[in-house]
């Protein structure tokens, strides 16, 4: 029941397979249709908002209010070039203002409105990261989207073992003890020796 050699787990290894950052890739049906309605739906509806002053801080909340909804409305994950859209900038825009440029487009950014900015720019990670943990969803766009927005990247654990290469060679004594051993002889010190000589008449 359920071992490798069923029909189960081969539907399961077949699933996993058509979830594949490279299957779909390769897929000429993905994005299907109903994909392709929800994503244009959204863009128009993206398209059709007006127009903000990047300088009023209510407007900036209540925007981003406005974008979650979209998201929401249209199945559509949270994206920082979406998200620019929305406000009217670009996406170079947002990231001077994170870089302390006090200006954008000719409009004053107030300290509140770059606060807000940096709320939503944390949101966003925080979405992507719970994104990641879902069973049902292909998580290659939100790995995409930690590694180059929000500064993610693989850590690699590295073990250095640090062995000296220098022979340990042994002593000279025993060197010679050893040699005596195969040789089947005794091995005196110079002291005993000298005491085993016969005293001189």
């Amino acid at each position: 029941m359920g071992g490798k050699g069923s029909g189960g787990y081969r539907d399961d290894m077949s699933k996993a397979r058509a979830k594949s950052p490279v299957v779909m890739a390769q897929n000429p049906e993905v994005p299907n249709a109903d994909t392709n309605r929800r994503i244009i739906a959204f863009i128009r509806e993206l398209k059709a908002l007006p127009k903000i002053t990047i300088e009023d801080i209510d407007a900036v909340r209540e925007r981003t209010d406005k974008y979650m909804e979209l998201c929401a409305k249209h199945g559509i994950k949270f994206q920082v070039n979406g998200y620019c859209v929305a406000l009217g900038i670009s996406r170079d825009d947002l990231s001077s203002i994170f870089r302390g440029v006090k200006t954008c487009k000719g409009m004053t950014v107030y300290p509140e409105v770059v606060e807000e900015l940096h709320w939503w720019y944390s949101i966003m990670a925080a979405y992507a990261e719970a994104s990641l943990n879902e069973k049902n969803t292909n998580p290659a766009g939100d790995i995409f989207l930690l590694k180059n927005h929000f500064g993610y990247r693989d850590t690699r654990e590295e073990t250095v073992v640090r062995v000296d290469a220098t022979p340990q060679l042994a002593s000279g004594e025993d060197a010679a003890r050893k040699y005596a051993e195969l040789v089947g002889v005794e091995i005196v010190s110079v002291e005993d020796a000298q005491k085993k000589l016969p005293e001189k008449s």
